[in-house]
C-alpha cells in the first residue's frame, strides 16, 4: 500500500526539469532499459553456460546421428532443386546469345559478297549445265547439290575448306594408310565421276564449323568415315520465301522463289523492294536430335525438331503445278510434336544434316509455316540422294530456343521470332486464295511431279500477289507490296 501511494503522488507531482533536462518520462525509461538489459545479460549468461554444458556433452559422441544426417541431406536437396533452374537458365541464355551472334556471321558474310560481287549469293552453286538457261548440257553428278553457302566460306574465315573444294585435294583417309586425290567439287582425277554433297568420303562434307551449329541444338554428327551420319550439319539457312514449288530449280534465268534466294539464280540487292529490315535474309533450323538420320522412322509423338513427315494432302493445281495443302500440313502437329497414328506414322530426321547440299531441306527454309511448324514435303520426292523431301515441300524455320527461332534480316539486324506470329491471311476461305479445296503457297516451276523435264514454266495463280501467311509470310518474300512488322520479335 505505501509503494502504491508513492507511485500515486510521484504522478501527481508537477512536473519539473531535472538537472539533465530529460524529466521524469525519461527517468522511467531509462530505468525500464536498465532492468530489461540486465534481464538480457542474465539470459545470455544461462544460454553460455548451457551450451558450454552441451558442447561438453557432444565431445562424448563418435558422428552425427541418423536423423541429423537425413535433415543435412534434405537441406542440400532443397537448395539443389531451388537453384539448378535458375542456373539451367542462365546458361539457356548464355547458348542463345551465342546462336544469335554465329547467325550474324551470316549476315555479314552476305553483305561483305553482295560488296564484291554486287550480286547476292544463290541457294545453289557449283558445277552446273552447260545452258543453264535453256535447261540443256553437261549433267554431271554433283552440279545441282552444292550449297550457297561455298560462296560465303571466303567471307566467313574459311578460306581452307573453300581451297579444297574449289581446287580439290589429295589428303590420307581414315581407313586407311593410303591418298585420297579429289579435284574441283570433287571430280575424280581422270573421270567424270564427281562427289556430291552427301558423300561420306569427301573431307569439305565431314568438316564441322563451329559457329554454323547452334549451342542450344543437342544433335551430333558423328566421326565415323564414309559414313553418312558423319557429314557435318547446318543449323543457319537460306530464306527462299513463302513458295513451296520451284525452290530445287537451277536455272539461273528465270527466277523461281518469292524470296531473295534461288536455286542457280542469283539477284541484286536492290531486289529487296520491300526493304533491307522488312526481309530475312537467313533463319535457324534444327537438326535431329539423334544420329538416325535420311531413314523412315515410327512416329510415337515425336517432336518437330529435325524431322519432317510425308503431306497428307498435294493439290494439283491446273495442269502443270502440285502444291502441298498448308491447312492439313499444319493440322498434324499438336503443342510442338507430331500427333499420334493414324495422324502421322513415319517421320525422315533429316534437316540440316549435310550442310553443303543446296536441297530447302538440308540449307533452306520457308516463311509458310511459323517458327517450330511442321515441315511436310511432296511424299512424289524422293530427291537424287534418296532422302525424302529433298527436293520441295514446306521446310520451316525452327530451333531448341524456348518460344521461337532467329533469323537476320537484310540489314543484319537480328530477331527472335515467336512460334505465335501471325502465319493467317483474311482471305483464307476465298476463291483467291484456295484451290481443290486446299490452302496453298504461292510457286513457280518447270518441272510437274519433281521429275519431267521439258514442261514451261508454270506459276501459281497468287505469284504475284501479297504473301497468304500473314506477317512471317511478308517477311520472308522480297517484293509483295507488305510491310514487315517489328512486333514479330521478341
Amino acid at each position: 500500500m505505501k509503494f502504491a501511494a508513492f507511485v500515486s503522488r510521484w504522478f501527481a507531482t508537477p512536473l519539473k526539469p531535472s538537472i539533465d533536462g530529460i524529466g521524469r518520462f525519461g527517468t522511467i525509461a531509462i530505468g525500464s532499459f536498465c532492468i530489461v538489459f540486465a534481464l538480457l545479460f542474465w539470459q545470455s549468461r544461462a544460454l553460455s553456460l548451457s551450451m558450454e554444458f552441451f558442447v561438453m556433452k557432444k565431445m562424448f559422441r563418435k558422428g552425427f546421428t541418423l536423423v541429423e544426417l537425413l535433415v543435412v541431406i534434405a537441406i542440400i536437396g532443397i537448395l539443389a532443386g531451388l537453384l539448378l533452374p535458375a542456373i539451367q537458365q542462365a546458361r539457356e541464355a548464355a547458348r542463345r546469345m551465342s546462336c544469335s551472334s554465329n547467325i550474324r556471321q551470316f549476315g555479314i558474310a552476305v553483305l561483305n559478297y553482295e560488296g564484291s560481287f554486287k550480286l547476292i549469293p544463290p541457294l545453289g552453286s557449283g558445277i552446273h549445265r552447260a545452258n543453264a538457261s535453256a535447261g540443256t548440257g553437261n549433267t554431271i553428278g554433283g552440279n545441282r547439290r552444292w550449297s550457297g553457302i561455298i560462296g560465303l566460306l571466303p567471307f566467313m574465315e574459311a578460306t581452307q575448306i573453300y581451297n579444297e573444294i574449289q581446287g580439290g585435294y589429295s589428303r590420307k583417309t581414315n581407313t586407311a594408310n593410303t591418298s585420297i586425290t579429289y579435284g574441283p567439287y570433287g571430280q575424280t582425277p581422270g573421270t567424270t565421276t564427281f562427289r556430291h554433297s552427301q558423300h561420306g568420303n569427301y573431307h569439305p562434307n565431314l568438316t564441322q564449323i563451329g559457329f554454323m551449329r547452334c549451342p542450344s541444338d543437342p544433335g551430333r554428327k558423328t566421326n565415323n568415315w564414309n559414313s553418312r551420319q558423319g557429314i557435318a550439319r547446318l543449323n543457319y539457312m537460306f530464306c527462299v520465301g513463302d513458295s513451296d514449288r520451284g525452290n530445287w530449280e537451277w536455272n539461273i534465268a528465270q527466277e523461281h522463289t518469292r524470296g531473295m534466294f534461288g536455286g542457280g539464280f542469283q539477284y541484286t540487292l536492290a531486289a529487296v523492294v520491300d526493304g533491307t529490315s522488312n526481309t530475312i535474309m537467313f533463319g535457324e533450323a534444327a537438326t535431329p536430335a539423334s544420329n538416325v538420320i535420311d531413314q523412315a522412322v515410327v512416329a510415337n509423338r515425336t517432336r518437330i525438331q529435325g524431322n519432317v513427315v510425308a503431306a497428307p494432302t498435294v493439290m494439283a493445281i491446273g495442269s502443270m503445278f502440285r502444291t502441298v495443302d498448308v491447312l492439313a500440313c499444319r493440322a498434324l502437329v499438336q503443342a510442338g510434336v507430331f500427333k499420334p497414328a493414324p495422324a502421322v506414322t513415319t517421320v525422315y530426321p533429316s534437316r540440316g544434316t549435310a550442310w553443303l547440299d543446296r536441297s530447302v531441306l538440308m540449307s533452306g527454309f520457308n516463311t509458310i509455316n511459323g517458327p517450330n511448324g511442321p515441315s511436310c514435303f511432296d511424299p512424289i520426292d524422293t530427291g537424287n540422294a534418296g532422302v525424302a523431301g529433298d527436293i520441295d515441300g514446306i521446310m520451316s524455320a525452327s530451333s531448341y530456343h524456348i518460344g521461337g527461332a532467329h533469323v537476320v534480316m537484310f540489314d543484319n539486324a537480328i530477331r527472335f521470332v515467336s512460334d505465335s506470329i501471325d502465319t493467317t491471311n483474311p482471305e483464307v476461305g476465298t476463291a483467291a486464295s484456295t484451290a481443290a479445296g486446299g490452302y496453298h503457297a504461292p510457286g513457280r516451276t518447270n518441272l510437274w511431279g519433281g521429275t519431267t523435264m521439258g514442261h514451261p514454266w508454270s506459276a501459281s495463280t497468287n505469284w504475284n500477289g501479297p504473301s497468304p501467311f500473314g506477317v512471317w509470310g511478308a517477311m520472308g518474300t522480297r517484293n509483295s507490296a507488305e510491310p514487315g512488322a517489328d512486333a514479330s520479335s521478341q
